[in-house]
């Protein structure tokens, strides 16, 4: 499955808030599924990037409010469009920079995150590394020791 670095916290924006674009300087012709890669990197978390968010989703954030991760595979979408940036402020979009916007439709979060190592552009995930449930705690035994 095909992943994108976001930087936090847009890559938060995109999964839990209202931000269906993501910037990009270069077009892309793929549609499709897309994973949502939380980057490592705090340097994003500006006091302007928090204020954007804020005023847009009316809610606060913080770099270590829960469900706020880095370095990890976060949200699942679908990438329905690239559009230039006048042509997303023409349809209402909000979070334009530009000069491109991927248009992310079906945004949701990964049921936990899972760490993961990003690269820049779009990369290639082992659909199996998602598709895998959770790990399963060994039940106790009468003793209080696992099986």
């Amino acid at each position: 499955m095909r992943a994108l670095t976001v930087c936090q916290p847009w890559a938060w924006a995109i999964v839990h808030g209202s931000k269906d674009i993501e910037n990009r300087t270069w077009h892309t012709h793929f549609r499709g599924t897309l994973l949502i890669h939380a980057g490592k990197s705090r340097d994003w978390f500006t006091p302007d990037a928090i204020e954007g968010i804020e005023m847009l989703d009316h809610r606060r954030v913080s770099p270590n409010m829960p469900g706020m991760a880095y370095g990890a595979l976060i949200g699942r979408c679908r990438l329905i469009d690239c559009i230039p940036a006048d042509v997303a402020v023409r349809r209402g979009y909000r979070y334009v920079s530009g000069p491109w916007c991927f248009v992310l439709a079906d945004r949701v979060a990964l049921p936990r995150p899972i760490p993961y190592v990003g690269r820049q552009g779009f990369f290639d995930v082992p659909d199996a590394l998602i598709d895998t449930p959770p790990a399963k705690a060994a039940e106790p035994t009468l003793f209080g020791g696992p099986r």
